[in-house]
Protein backbone atom coordinates (compact mmCIF):
# COMPACT_ATOMS: atom_id res chain seq x y z
CA UNK A 1 0.00 0.00 0.00
CA UNK A 2 1.20 3.47 -0.92
CA UNK A 3 1.43 5.75 2.33
CA UNK A 4 1.26 9.22 2.19
CA UNK A 5 2.24 9.83 5.85
CA UNK A 6 1.65 13.18 7.56
CA UNK A 7 4.80 15.21 7.45
CA UNK A 8 5.87 16.31 10.79
CA UNK A 9 5.79 19.70 11.52
CA UNK A 10 5.52 22.73 14.27
CA UNK A 11 1.87 23.89 13.29
CA UNK A 12 -1.05 23.55 15.59
CA UNK A 13 -3.79 22.17 14.67
CA UNK A 14 -6.97 21.50 16.48
CA UNK A 15 -8.73 17.70 16.58
CA UNK A 16 -11.23 18.83 13.64
CA UNK A 17 -8.15 19.28 11.59
CA UNK A 18 -6.03 16.35 12.91
CA UNK A 19 -9.14 14.36 11.71
CA UNK A 20 -9.45 16.47 8.40
CA UNK A 21 -6.26 15.55 7.73
CA UNK A 22 -5.86 11.93 8.65
CA UNK A 23 -9.13 11.04 6.84
CA UNK A 24 -7.78 12.89 3.69
CA UNK A 25 -4.61 10.66 4.39
CA UNK A 26 -6.15 7.63 4.31
CA UNK A 27 -8.61 8.56 1.17
CA UNK A 28 -5.67 9.32 -0.65
CA UNK A 29 -4.34 5.90 0.32
CA UNK A 30 -7.71 4.53 -1.20
CA UNK A 31 -7.44 6.41 -4.47
CA UNK A 32 -3.92 5.12 -5.06
CA UNK A 33 -4.56 1.51 -4.25
CA UNK A 34 -7.14 1.85 -6.81
CA UNK A 35 -4.96 2.86 -9.51
CA UNK A 36 -3.38 -0.35 -9.16
CA UNK A 37 -6.17 -2.75 -8.73
CA UNK A 38 -5.51 -6.02 -7.73
CA UNK A 39 -8.84 -7.52 -6.23
CA UNK A 40 -7.78 -9.57 -3.54
CA UNK A 41 -5.23 -7.46 -2.01
CA UNK A 42 -7.14 -3.77 -2.81
CA UNK A 43 -10.16 -5.64 -0.86
CA UNK A 44 -8.50 -6.38 2.56
CA UNK A 45 -6.20 -2.87 2.63
CA UNK A 46 -9.42 -0.94 1.73
CA UNK A 47 -11.47 -2.34 4.27
CA UNK A 48 -8.68 -1.87 6.55
CA UNK A 49 -8.64 1.72 5.58
CA UNK A 50 -12.37 2.31 5.55
CA UNK A 51 -12.35 0.87 9.16
CA UNK A 52 -9.70 3.04 10.05
CA UNK A 53 -11.78 5.97 8.93
CA UNK A 54 -14.89 5.51 10.89
CA UNK A 55 -12.81 5.00 13.76
CA UNK A 56 -11.75 8.24 13.42
CA UNK A 57 -15.21 9.47 13.08
CA UNK A 58 -16.47 7.76 15.99
CA UNK A 59 -13.94 8.84 18.47
CA UNK A 60 -14.01 12.31 17.16
CA UNK A 61 -18.08 12.65 17.50
CA UNK A 62 -17.39 11.27 21.13
CA UNK A 63 -14.86 13.67 21.72
CA UNK A 64 -17.23 16.54 20.57
CA UNK A 65 -19.78 15.01 22.64
CA UNK A 66 -18.26 14.72 25.63
CA UNK A 67 -16.41 18.45 25.07
CA UNK A 68 -12.79 17.36 25.09
CA UNK A 69 -10.52 19.97 24.75
CA UNK A 70 -7.61 19.55 22.46
CA UNK A 71 -4.03 19.78 23.41
CA UNK A 72 -2.34 20.71 21.03
CA UNK A 73 1.07 19.52 22.62
CA UNK A 74 -1.03 16.18 22.85
CA UNK A 75 -1.85 16.45 19.42
CA UNK A 76 1.48 17.62 18.13
CA UNK A 77 2.70 14.82 19.67
CA UNK A 78 0.55 12.05 18.34
CA UNK A 79 0.59 13.45 14.83
CA UNK A 80 4.71 12.95 15.05
CA UNK A 81 4.30 9.85 16.19
CA UNK A 82 2.34 8.67 13.62
CA UNK A 83 4.91 9.72 11.04
CA UNK A 84 7.69 8.07 12.95
CA UNK A 85 5.30 5.08 13.22
CA UNK A 86 5.13 4.94 9.46
CA UNK A 87 8.69 5.13 8.87
CA UNK A 88 10.18 2.97 11.53
CA UNK A 89 7.26 0.31 11.92
CA UNK A 90 9.37 -1.83 9.88
CA UNK A 91 12.05 -2.56 12.82
CA UNK A 92 10.84 -0.85 15.70
CA UNK A 93 7.77 -2.83 17.66
CA UNK A 94 7.54 -1.61 20.98
CA UNK A 95 5.65 0.90 22.61
CA UNK A 96 8.84 2.12 24.83
CA UNK A 97 10.80 2.77 21.72
CA UNK A 98 8.54 5.60 20.39
CA UNK A 99 7.28 6.59 23.86
CA UNK A 100 11.10 8.03 24.43
CA UNK A 101 11.60 9.49 20.90
CA UNK A 102 8.86 11.84 21.87
CA UNK A 103 9.90 12.47 25.56
CA UNK A 104 6.45 10.39 27.10
CA UNK A 105 6.06 7.37 29.19
CA UNK A 106 4.06 4.69 27.41
CA UNK A 107 1.02 4.71 29.16
CA UNK A 108 0.94 8.72 28.05
CA UNK A 109 1.81 7.83 24.67
CA UNK A 110 -0.91 4.94 25.07
CA UNK A 111 -3.41 7.74 26.78
CA UNK A 112 -2.72 9.97 23.80
CA UNK A 113 -3.45 7.74 21.43
CA UNK A 114 -6.84 6.47 22.42
CA UNK A 115 -8.18 10.08 23.02
CA UNK A 116 -7.22 10.87 19.35
CA UNK A 117 -8.19 7.35 17.25
CA UNK A 118 -9.42 5.57 19.94
CA UNK A 119 -6.70 2.96 20.23
CA UNK A 120 -3.69 2.22 22.38
CA UNK A 121 -0.28 2.89 21.02
CA UNK A 122 0.47 -1.06 21.13
CA UNK A 123 -2.83 -1.51 19.10
CA UNK A 124 -1.68 0.82 16.47
CA UNK A 125 1.70 -0.60 15.75
CA UNK A 126 0.29 -3.92 15.73
CA UNK A 127 -2.45 -2.83 13.26
CA UNK A 128 0.64 -1.59 11.43
CA UNK A 129 2.87 -4.37 11.35
CA UNK A 130 -0.51 -6.97 10.15
CA UNK A 131 -1.70 -4.67 7.32
CA UNK A 132 1.93 -4.87 6.26
CA UNK A 133 2.18 -8.23 6.61
CA UNK A 134 -1.41 -8.97 4.72
CA UNK A 135 -0.08 -6.54 1.87
CA UNK A 136 2.97 -8.08 1.33
CA UNK A 137 2.04 -11.69 1.89
CA UNK A 138 -1.08 -11.11 -0.82
CA UNK A 139 0.95 -8.89 -3.15
CA UNK A 140 4.37 -10.22 -3.26
CA UNK A 141 6.00 -13.91 -3.78
CA UNK A 142 8.40 -13.45 -1.04
CA UNK A 143 8.77 -16.00 1.38
CA UNK A 144 7.27 -15.81 4.70
CA UNK A 145 10.88 -15.79 5.77
CA UNK A 146 11.91 -13.14 4.00
CA UNK A 147 8.57 -10.96 4.95
CA UNK A 148 9.50 -12.07 8.61
CA UNK A 149 13.27 -9.92 8.08
CA UNK A 150 12.13 -6.93 6.13
CA UNK A 151 9.01 -6.48 9.25
CA UNK A 152 11.85 -6.66 11.53
CA UNK A 153 11.18 -10.25 13.54
CA UNK A 154 14.34 -12.21 14.53
CA UNK A 155 12.97 -15.42 12.35
CA UNK A 156 9.88 -16.38 10.90
CA UNK A 157 8.82 -18.58 13.54
CA UNK A 158 8.29 -15.03 15.79
CA UNK A 159 7.18 -13.85 12.50
CA UNK A 160 4.52 -16.63 12.02
CA UNK A 161 3.26 -16.42 16.00
CA UNK A 162 2.75 -13.25 16.01
CA UNK A 163 0.61 -13.11 12.97
CA UNK A 164 -1.72 -15.70 13.98
CA UNK A 165 -2.18 -14.51 17.83
CA UNK A 166 -3.88 -11.55 15.51
CA UNK A 167 -5.14 -13.06 12.51
CA UNK A 168 -5.89 -16.51 13.71
CA UNK A 169 -4.17 -18.28 10.99
CA UNK A 170 -0.80 -18.80 9.80
CA UNK A 171 0.60 -16.72 7.52
CA UNK A 172 1.14 -19.37 4.62
CA UNK A 173 -2.54 -20.38 4.77
CA UNK A 174 -3.60 -16.71 4.99
CA UNK A 175 -1.87 -16.36 1.49
CA UNK A 176 -3.08 -19.31 0.38
CA UNK A 177 -7.43 -19.05 1.58
CA UNK A 178 -6.79 -15.75 -0.62
CA UNK A 179 -5.09 -15.95 -3.88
Amino acid sequence: MTTNSLPVTNQKFTSEDFDRRIILTMLMNILAELKNYDRVVDMVLLGENLKSILNIIEHSASRNNSNFKSDNENLNKFIVFKGILENEFHFKHKVSYYSHKLGLQPAQLSSICLNYIGQSAREMINNRIICESKKLLLSSSLSIKEISGILGFSDQYQFSKYFKKYMTTAPLFYRNSLS
